[in-house]
């Protein structure tokens, strides 16, 4: 069995995809680093078509089904490890991930993130409507994965989570953070340094330092996506400033 066992997730090959993938085996020679995708045109070396594996779960949208990637090569490894970690194209390791990772290396499940109803009630995928596409037997121990990437797990973890896991369409972080709480398992969020490289959306980077980042898009997306959250942010506060200008009795009005 390997000490350590990497999936690395993408959708095309591309020059962001290439520089990632030799940036993970160049730091880390004695992983198994395996890429893993489904119904591409183009493969990366070595890699598992998840797609040539019967489903147990609808895959259709490949993004908010991207965690079937994971348990479907899992079900149908030839690999073995003590433990597994979740990579995709958009993450940059300039690191040893056993470096990066050191402080939770032996813990069952670790992720940026773990969000219950407790610690983050206002949760978009907490929402009725998609909470009520898992059992009922599930809705007690709704949690998420945030985000699904840059996750680790223990060898018995994953056997366990795959044993809870929900079959029903059901957004990825959300049926994975379910299935790991009701499988009564151990999660311990990243460490600072670990977690201050990884994020669900686009944040500004040093990447001059090594070090473990998500996500690191090609420029030109990263630009447009930074002038979008502006732009929002922008709008949202000229609306406010409008909202304090109009007459105290209009805004009465607006609440009736």
């Amino acid at each position: 069995m390997k000490e350590l066992c990497v999936l690395y997730h993408y959708h095309k090959v591309d020059p962001i995809t290439l520089q990632h993938f030799n940036l993970l085996k160049e730091h880390n020679p004695d992983a198994a680093i395996i890429p893993v995708t489904s119904a591409v045109p183009e493969y990366l070396p070595g890699s598992v078509d998840v797609d040539n594996f019967p489903s147990q779960w609808d895959t259709r949208n490949k993004w908010r089904a991207i965690d079937t990637t994971f348990y479907l090569w899992f079900l149908n490894r030839q690999v073995s490890a003590e433990r597994y970690i979740i990579i995709e194209y958009d993450c940059r390791c300039t690191l040893p991930l056993k470096e990066a990772y050191g402080e939770v290396w032996d813990a069952q499940v670790s992720c940026r993130s773990f969000y219950t109803p407790e610690t983050k009630p206002d949760w978009s995928w907490f929402k009725e409507q998609e909470v009520n596409n898992l059992d009922p037997s599930d809705r007690p121990y709704i949690a998420g994965v945030v985000p699904y990437v840059c996750s680790l797990f223990s060898h018995e973890a994953v056997e366990r989570m795959i044993e809870n896991l929900s079959r029903n369409d059901v957004f990825c972080e959300l049926r994975m953070g379910t299935a790991i709480r009701k499988a009564g398992l151990s999660v311990t969020e990243f460490p600072p340094a670990l977690r201050q490289g990884v994020y669900a959306d686009t944040h500004p980077f040093d990447l001059s330092q090594p070090g473990v980042y998500h996500p690191v898009k090609p420029r030109a997306i990263y630009e447009e996506r930074l002038a979008r959250k502006l732009l929002r942010k922008q709008q949202k506060l000229e609306a406010q400033q409008k909202l304090a200008q109009q007459p105290a009795w209009l805004n009465w009005l607006r609440r009736k």
